[in-house]
């Protein structure tokens, strides 16, 4: 009966991890799919910040009716969706 409840208890954990980066993957978009919402979408609002290996960009992207924090370096774009 121990083992069980053990077994039970390690399978909701799991399915909630599952569902946890579900949910943070859907409010994430990078690579292509970024540079297209900064191309796209209406920017906001832009600054940019000197760091240790070149330049990154901000944007605050207006993207089908939400709004994005989009960073972009050399080697990546990322967006984040605001809440």
């Amino acid at each position: 009966m121990r083992y069980f409840l053990i077994a039970v208890c390690a399978t909701t954990l799991i399915e909630a991890s599952f569902a946890n980066n579900e949910a943070l993957n859907e409010s994430m978009v990078s690579g292509i799919e970024a540079e297209k919402m900064i191309r796209e979408g209406t920017v906001m609002n832009s600054f940019s910040k000197d760091v240790q290996y070149g330049v990154k960009y901000y944007y605050s992207v207006l993207y089908f009716g939400y709004t994005w924090l989009c960073e972009q370096a050399t080697y990546r774009t990322t967006c984040y969706l605001e809440q």
